[in-house]
């Protein structure tokens, strides 16, 4: 009970208000640096296999999500990803001990203007981002779980011939790139040399750079070679080739995840999730002006995916399988190991980024409490499975009044909050037959009731309203909102929408925290703790004592979400983190 593996990976969008015409924005990678460099002074820090990655003493990482963009360049969000944990109390400690380093750290950057950090899921052009949650479950049983490892195993030599073709895509790239950079030194140096044999000998004699010798390659060259105009172009063209090359490998996969893959989760859970946004929503303002409980439920279109990848928006994400397949390994039989295990991380991408610590920890913990159910007794129990649940979903998430009716598939009619109390139920009755609960599933039950209840309430009277401020983000939002001239203009309003989720003082949540005085959900001492120490008897626990070990001294320390490598004195040795887990 509530002893499964959970975390949030929380994207931030960086808004800048430069100073002057001439003050250009930092970018994604920009930011990034600068923060890795201000929480080392912090805490102990550690490089991750990748560059673009840190991970860090508390067990979390920092990291920038790249994209290429239109112009071929890099640009990306920053994300903070807290350490893996086994309480929802946990969690939300160290989401809130993430926001004040990263809103502490961003205040003195080193640019010009302004930098505005905003934990929010979508920008006004439309784009929707946020947070992923985290949760160790089962991924099947009986005769699923043994046809989906047979369909893996079947699967991995595709997977060692993607690694083969993919190396020697990335390396003929290579080459080729390097022989047109030499081409294009060898053609400046020869436009140099005739520009000076073209000039006066009184120019050439008044200038040495006319007469210098074509130079040999120097030290710098992989630096020239990085600011080359078409290294861009290589960019682009290679990653296009490994989507091509992976392609198959990715068509396969996904077949595998829709008819073996979480059955039991779509199947039991699936008005769960279609209406769990009445409780977690952060709220949304679209371009049309209309207000949308949470940005995510308003974009999702499938239950399980790889993501972005196929251009869908999937409530169980799985991309983070396809990059693990895609990534070259030395010795392949320990992932694909992993990879059979019948418990495995899933991410959930359905939720926003909220600023209620009170919406956060409800989310987790009625979140966890489900999949306990669902796992101990669910099977057996009844469970209302709508006709269209991806429907229902968009339903209630512009559904701001909560009358929204949708039928299942035996004819009953339901309503957000009628499901939500029915899970409520099955729960609290699941937990009164079990035995040693621990006290924070009561807490997480009445959290719940009195959520639901104050939502039944505010439909019909003002101090339900009233009572949702600071503690329900879209409640929140939507008052913000209507303290607006009916007249206000789209932009106006983004305005409050967008500035809700800044993490500042001047945060328009955090002013109407302050102004209400709501008392808060964790307390400080927990949230400085988790700003030092990681979660106990998890993998981030031991990844945050190696860091700190061995960040002292000459080791050269390198850490991951399921190991840690620490060369010293010419050796290396690999811990592996997921034995803290059995």
């Amino acid at each position: 009970m509530l002893e499964r593996l959970i975390g949030l990976e929380t994207e931030y969008a960086a808004y800048y208000e430069p100073l002057n015409d001439n003050d250009s924005a930092p970018s994604g990678s920009e930011i990034f640096k600068h923060l890795s460099k201000r929480l080392s002074w912090q805490l102990p820090v550690a490089p991750s296999h990748h560059s673009d990655r840190v991970f860090l003493a508390n067990g979390g990482s920092i990291s920038v999500e790249s994209a290429i963009v239109g112009n071929g360049e890099l640009s990306g969000l920053l994300e903070g990803a807290t350490p893996e944990c086994r309480s929802p109390s946990a969690l939300v400690a160290h989401q809130i001990a993430q926001d004040e380093m990263f809103e502490e750290h961003l205040q003195n950057g080193p640019w010009q203007g302004k930098l505005r950090l905003l934990k929010n899921s979508a920008d006004a052009a439309g784009h929707i981002y946020g947070v992923q949650e985290n949760y160790e479950m089962e991924i099947a049983q009986g005769w699923r779980l043994f046809l989906f490892r047979s369909l893996m195993i079947a699967l991995f030599p595709l997977v060692l011939l993607y690694w083969a073709a993919a190396g020697l895509w990335l390396g003929t790239i290579q080459l080729c790139c390097r022989g047109v950079w030499f081409c294009h030194r060898a053609s400046e140096s020869l436009r140099e040399r005739w520009t000076g044999h073209s000039k006066s000998v009184e120019e050439r004699d008044s200038s040495e750079a006319d007469t210098e010798p074509v130079r040999s390659m120097p030290e710098e060259a992989e630096e020239e070679l990085k600011e080359f105009p078409y290294s861009s172009v290589a960019l682009r063209f290679a990653v296009t080739g490994l989507r091509v090359l992976h392609a198959p490998l990715a068509g396969l996969l996904t077949l595998i995840l829709k008819t073996t893959v979480l059955q039991q989760q779509r199947s039991k859970l699936s008005a769960f999730f279609a209406t769990r946004v009445i409780l977690d929503g952060a709220g949304h303002l679209d371009h049309g002006g209309r207000f949308w409980l949470g940005a995510k439920a308003s974009v999702i279109d499938r239950w399980i995916g790889l993501g972005g990848y196929w251009g869908g928006r999937p409530v169980f994400v799985f991309g983070h399988w396809l990059k693990m397949l895609c990534t070259p390994q030395r010795n392949p039989w320990p992932l694909l190991r992993k990879m059979l295990q019948a418990r495995q991380r899933v991410q959930v991408a359905l939720g926003d980024s909220a600023m209620s610590p009170a919406s956060q920890y409800l989310r987790a913990g009625i979140t966890s409490l489900v999949m306990d159910w669902l796992e101990h007794h669910g099977e057996s129990e009844p469970a209302p499975r709508l006709v269209d649940a991806l429907d229902a979903m968009k339903s209630v998430a512009r559904d701001e009044w909560l009358i929204a009716k949708f039928k299942d598939t035996k004819g009953k009619t339901w309503t957000a909050l009628e499901v939500q109390r029915y899970y409520l139920v099955e729960v609290r009755e699941f937990l009164q037959r079990s035995w040693q609960v621990p006290a924070e599933a009561w807490r997480i039950i009445r959290l719940w009731q009195d959520a639901l209840d104050t939502l039944q309430q505010s439909k019909h009277e003002e101090a339900g309203k009233k009572e949702l401020l600071g503690k329900v983000d879209w409640a929140s939002k939507r008052w913000m909102l209507q303290q607006v001239a009916d007249d206000a203009s789209w932009s106006v309003r983004k305005k409050v929408d967008l500035r809700f989720h800044e993490l500042s003082e001047e945060g328009y949540y955090r002013k109407l925290t302050s102004a209400m005085g709501r008392p808060g959900l964790i307390s400080r001492e927990k949230i400085q703790q988790a700003k030092r120490l990681p979660p106990s008897d998890t993998p981030a626990s031991k990844r945050g004592y190696l860091i700190r070990e061995f960040s002292g001294c000459d080791a050269e320390v390198t850490a991951g979400w399921e190991y840690v490598r620490v060369v010293e004195d010419g050796k290396a040795t690999l811990y592996d983190l997921t034995a803290t887990n059995g």
